[in-house]
């Protein structure tokens, strides 16, 4: 009987914001308020043999969330492995990894890092795995970077910021106000809902605290601390 209240119960993701402009302007929201343009003007009709009839990318808008772009981003590429960015709300911050953590994978000559410090909190109380990919339907040129894919929870870490790999052949790079950069897609087969909320920054260092602080082993420790002894969740 629980197990069945608890399959019908929806899984809520609470998703917190300082950010007025990301609130109002570019907030969480199911992916299919962010079809693009090119895919709604495609002709109807079941004469039409076109990606309207994609099932797979119709599912995926369906079922999936996005994080927008909450500002413009212009980013200059440079000879010398160098580069420059302005985020135009003035506020928006990146981090730069190095070579090392991706090493073996891309050659550091041909794409330079960049994580976009994402505005948004989430936190879920439930222990479930969501799909984090780039939207890339939404994109207007496929090669200008990309954002690797993951399997992430809310349960344990709140972390919603956007790793990102530019192409060195691409000298600029722009990303628009409201461009879809993320689609989170739930891996269960509850009804989800993302809950939207603005905050002052005192409320979001209260629920923004999930993970203890730990010296070694980061978040398969952290992890571990916060399990149930009795269930293991």
């Amino acid at each position: 009987m629980f197990n069945f209240l608890k399959n019908r119960r929806p899984v809520v993701v609470n998703c917190y914001t300082t950010d007025k402009r990301a609130y109002d302007y570019a907030s969480i929201a199911p992916a299919f308020k962010y079809t693009p343009k090119w895919f709604k003007q495609l002709p109807k009709g079941s004469q039409n043999k076109n990606m309207r009839k994609c099932f797979g990318l119709l599912d995926l808008f369906k079922r999936s969330f996005v994080i927008p772009m909450w500002c413009e981003l212009e980013v200059e590429l440079h000879e010398n492995g160098a580069f420059t960015w302005v985020f135009h709300d003035g506020q928006t911050i990146a981090e730069v990894h190095g070579y090392q953590q991706f090493s073996g994978w891309v050659d550091s000559s041909s794409h330079y890092h960049m994580k976009i410090v994402s505005p948004w909190t989430f936190t879920c109380d439930e222990d479930v795995y969501f799909h984090w990919t780039q939207a890339t339907w939404g994109l207007n040129d496929l090669f200008d970077f990309v954002s690797p894919p993951a399997v992430v929870e809310y349960k344990h870490q709140t972390s919603t910021h956007i790793n990102i790999l530019m192409n060195a052949k691409r000298k600029k790079l722009f990303i628009a106000h409201g461009t879809p950069l993320v689609m989170i897609t739930p891996l269960t087969e509850r009804k989800t809902v993302f809950k939207t909320h603005l905050v002052s920054s005192e409320e979001l260092g209260k629920v923004a605290i999930r993970m203890p602080g730990v010296k070694t082993g980061g978040y398969s420790v952290a992890k571990q601390a916060n399990k149930c002894p009795v269930t293991g969740n």
